[in-house]
């Protein structure tokens, strides 16, 4: 085995970890704590709610950013450098989707009843959606796309 023939192997054992950990800390945190919205909207914390799923966004994004560079950095792994765009237009939607319920709850000055949880429904549902495609996206696509990229020039190089 070439040297040359480790690089591969090297940026994706380089990157994987971080890959990792948005999707199974930063991500599924972000998912997790949008699932008692109804709760927190019946009881007046909207804007708690709303300010806690933009905080979890946010840190995504800053998580996303230091690996978003390591991508672009190594542009030549056409294939995984694919996934820099794909992952930005997911976190994007998710923040899209929070920005319409957030718009919602303003008009509705942040108070909530049985009518008009319904209103804002589903942009929660869009909401939970766009968390769930960015969950699919880093967790399994990406993650999956890492470890066969991985074994196939392990493979290759053996």
């Amino acid at each position: 085995m070439r040297p040359g023939d480790l690089k591969l192997i090297s940026f994706v054992d380089e990157i994987f970890p971080a890959v990792h950990d948005l999707a199974e800390v930063h991500v599924d945190a972000m998912g997790n704590l949008s699932g008692n919205w109804r709760d927190s909207f019946l009881e007046g914390k909207a804007p708690e709610y709303l300010r806690t799923m933009n905080d979890e966004v946010a840190l995504v994004v800053r998580e996303f950013e230091p690996l978003r560079k390591q991508l672009q950095r190594h542009k030549f792994y056409a294939s995984i450098f694919e996934f820099d765009d794909k992952i930005a237009v997911k976190i994007n939607a998710v923040a899209e989707a929070l920005r319409s319920v957030r718009s919602k709850a303003e008009a509705l000055s942040f108070k909530f009843d049985k009518l008009s949880l319904s209103l804002t429904e589903p942009d929660i549902v869009e909401l939970h959606r766009s968390i769930g495609q960015l969950r699919l996206m880093v967790g399994r696509e990406f993650l999956g796309y890492l470890n066969a990229i991985r074994q196939a020039e392990v493979q290759r190089t053996t």
